[in-house]
């Protein structure tokens, strides 16, 4: 005979995955269980799943064990039903706190966190992770935070456990919802305090406490990064005739002489992949990138908006990064007396057009560094149409503009 559903609300909703399959040998014990379980409600389904969770890790006898220690089992059940059978009927008869306590007697605020639960039913792993953070004293922290939430997901758990106890918060928790996101945050805080090195644990739990709900962590990154210095940096000395760009401030203060995407680099120059100088006799910027073992390459030269820069400057910013160690790249040194038949071929390095001038072998001729459009990213080179070429839309080579810094 099923169980009775008189005064109680039907409200079907799916149960999938590990706790249906889990639900299915007591449903033959006691038929009907799973009628109940469907149409339970949330914080009902919670209680039956964290149940056969702690039955999956311990077994039915013991489960049915800590129910009778409870009082939650009549002695006529042991004796008429097996362990399957008993704690099925338990589960129907008994309270939801009854259950949970007598599960996990020292798992202070459980039911609360079942009930914001929903109906969202967790693997078995994720409900012990919950009980443990909830019941062990060197967890309470944590478990202090968890109390705190509104909402609590599959990952909530896992959130915590991975979090610095120096921002254990709840407003911290909120905006993480995978494990990768907290080594995200981590990273993002270890280089805050690379380029602000002053600033205290304090401060940035502090900081993010106060954000706004639709603000993100990359926000609230940038706004540090602007107050700090570039810990990443060429070993290159300031001098009379360049000075490094050493902060986001600088960069920013640039970006309005020269172009305004150098701005959109400071995250780049941030993390160590990039870095920028101001040459200063001919106002230019040079732009290093990182490479392994230390060693920096001259990636770009950009002059003020509309200005390209002589010959001579162009030499003279060579020597200067020569002599400073920095690397050239191939286009510039070793492959320079194949960069026509590159250019004929379309191939574009990202600096060879822009650096063509630095060639040792660069006539007078060669138009200088790449000026700047204002408004954006340096002014884009012109080349062969080689897919036209090829399709016999070229028909003749020798009139085909090779690029428009060329003459």
């Amino acid at each position: 005979m099923g169980p009775s559903t008189s005064g109680h609300a039907f409200h079907p909703r799916p149960i999938q995955g590990w706790a249906l399959k889990a639900l299915l040998p007591y449903d033959e014990k006691h038929p009907g269980f799973l009628r109940y379980a469907i149409g339970a409600s949330p914080l009902r389904r919670q209680t039956i799943v964290l149940t056969l969770s702690y039955a999956s890790f311990n077994g039915p006898e013991v489960t049915v064990a800590r129910f009778h220690d409870a009082g939650l089992v009549h002695p006529s059940d042991l004796a008429e039903q097996d362990a399957q059978g008993t704690m099925t009927r338990a589960l129907m008869r008994q309270s939801n706190a009854a259950l949970v306590a007598a599960l996990h007697p020292g798992a202070k605020g459980l039911m609360g966190i079942l009930d914001r639960l929903g109906n969202t039913l967790l693997h078995p792993f994720a409900y012990r992770g919950l009980v443990d953070l909830l019941s062990m004293p060197e967890h309470e922290p944590r478990a202090e935070v968890l109390r705190q939430l509104e909402t609590i997901t599959p990952m909530t758990a896992s959130v915590l456990r991975a979090l610095p106890v120096s921002f254990l918060h709840a407003q911290v928790v909120r905006r993480l919802e995978t494990p990768e996101e907290v080594e995200e945050l981590q990273s993002v805080i270890s280089l805050i305090r690379a380029m602000v090195p002053a600033v205290t644990d304090e401060e940035l739990l502090n900081s993010i406490a106060k954000l706004r709900p639709r603000l993100d962590f990359d926000d609230w990154a940038r706004r540090w990064m602007m107050k700090g210095v570039f810990a990443i940096t060429p070993p290159v000395q300031d001098d009379q005739n360049w000075v490094g760009l050493r902060s986001p401030q600088a960069m920013f203060e640039a970006s309005n002489r020269f172009y305004k995407g150098l701005k959109d680099e400071i995250p780049s120059v941030a993390v160590g992949r990039s870095y920028f100088l101001e040459y200063c006799p001919a106002p230019a910027i040079i732009e290093l990138r990182r490479l392994s073992r230390g060693q920096w390459l001259l990636h770009s030269v950009h002059g003020r908006p509309f200005v390209g820069l002589s010959h001579e400057t162009a030499r003279a910013i060579r020597r200067k990064l020569v002599d400073a160690g920095i690397l050239l790249p191939a286009c510039l040194d070793q492959s320079s007396r194949y960069n026509k038949v590159a250019a004929l071929l379309n191939i574009f390095d990202s600096a060879m057009w822009e650096l063509d001038n630095m060639r040792d072998d660069a006539g007078p001729f060669s138009v200088g560094v790449a000026a700047s459009d204002p408004a954006g990213d340096p002014l884009p080179a012109c080349g062969l149409d080689w897919d036209g070429l090829m399709e016999g839309q070229v028909h003749s080579l020798a009139g085909a503009p090779l690029s428009c810094h060329g003459s």
